[in-house]
This record gives structure tokens, C-alpha cells and sequence, in this order.
């Protein structure tokens, strides 16, 4: 009997412990306006394909209301192959209420082109 009240004792505080953990939010190219709490994380995932010269970057309106976290690019295919591309993930960190925004250009880092993609979020942070 003990062991019983054990377990289901140990798998309660399991269960409360993963419950207790913020999950991280993540948002892609059509979810262009985040609302967050401030200490909260976020991030936002995009298609990137740096082979080719194309590499996502990023300017934030207010350093004060958001901060960027983290920093990763995984390739699709394990290879690295020329032209694969694979994901772009930027974090977030919401550091107070207010709003700021985040605008990301796909570029080439040398040249400016007009056609290239911008997007731009709207972070609002409680």
C-alpha cells in the first residue's frame, strides 16, 4: 500500500512540476500580431534559406518593452546541402507592459532590393 500512495504521490508532483513550466510559445509568418506577459518567452519561426545569401534580420522598436533571447538556424536536411534552406528561429523576451514591434527582412546582407520580404509584428506585452 505504501508504495502505491508512493507512486501516485510521485506522479502527482510530476504532473504538477510540468504543469508549473511556461510553455514557450512559437509563431510563424502569418502571426503578425504576439500578445505576451512581461518575463514571458516567444518565439518566431521562419523558412530561411542562407546558401543562397538570404538570412533573416531584425530590428525591434523599443529594446525597453521586448529583448531578443536567442538566435538559431537548423538546417531541413542533416547535409547542409546548397540550396536545402531550412529554419530560422528568433526568441523573444518580454521585459515590461507595453508595445513595441518587430520588423524582419529576408536579405541579402550586400545588396538592397525592394522586392525583398519584410515583416512586421506587433508585440503587445502585459
Amino acid at each position: 500500500m505504501k508504495k502505491l500512495v508512493s507512486l501516485i504521490l510521485a506522479m502527482t508532483l510530476i504532473v504538477i512540476a510540468t504543469g508549473c513550466k511556461g510553455t514557450k510559445k512559437v509563431y510563424g509568418e502569418n502571426d503578425l500580431d504576439i500578445s505576451v506577459k512581461a518575463g514571458e518567452t516567444f518565439t518566431i519561426s521562419l523558412d530561411e534559406n542562407p546558401t543562397t545569401g538570404y538570412q533573416w534580420a531584425y530590428e525591434i522598436s523599443d529594446e525597453g518593452v521586448i529583448s531578443p533571447d536567442a538566435d538559431e538556424y537548423k538546417d531541413a536536411d542533416k547535409g547542409n546541402v546548397v540550396g536545402g534552406g531550412g529554419t530560422r528561429t528568433l526568441s523573444f523576451k518580454g521585459l515590461k507592459s507595453g508595445n513595441a514591434t518587430i520588423t524582419l527582412k529576408y536579405t541579402r546582407s550586400w545588396e538592397e532590393n525592394p522586392t525583398d520580404k519584410i515583416l512586421t509584428y506587433n508585440i503587445t506585452v502585459k
